[in-house]
């Protein structure tokens, strides 16, 4: 399906005709997006669990079955 070989020499003249300003921004995104993505699905997990108490229990309810049947 994939007819493209990797050949690591045409990805190194590639990345070398990428403008400083290019990489910078692709360094940065990929920071946002393996710190802050985490933090933010975390932070709305939080928040939903507060504001449904109902669900909060059922997830409560099913932690402590799994973690019951592991120890």
């Amino acid at each position: 399906m994939i007819d493209h070989e990797y050949d690591e020499s045409s990805t190194t003249e590639n990345f070398k005709s990428v403008s400083n300003n290019q990489k910078i921004v692709s360094y940065a995104l990929e920071f946002f997006l393996n710190h802050d993505v985490p933090a933010i699905l975390l932070s709305f997990f939080m928040y939903v669990m507060a504001i449904h108490p109902d669900i909060q229990d059922k997830v409560y309810n099913e932690i402590k079955a799994v973690v019951k049947e592991v120890t």
